[in-house]
């Protein structure tokens, strides 16, 4: 296991979901840091800082359940 990380978040971003779930929160993190790393991805390819294998390799762009 790598880094554990604590932050605080608040309540009214997770109002409306089942958030006593250890896995829907674990769910919502994996999925909101995968996420911000194929936009910074897209956002790189863009101004052409590289192409799609190097830029989809230092962002190791991939869904990991």
């Amino acid at each position: 296991m790598g880094k554990v990380i604590t932050m605080e978040i608040p309540e009214h971003w997770l109002q409306g979901l089942d958030v006593e779930e250890a896995v829907f929160m674990q769910e919502v993190i994996q999925l909101g840091i995968y996420q911000l790393k194929v936009r910074r991805a897209l956002e790189m390819y863009r101004a052409h800082a590289g192409s799609l294998g190097y830029i989809a390799e230092k962002f190791a762009c991939r869904s990991e359940s």
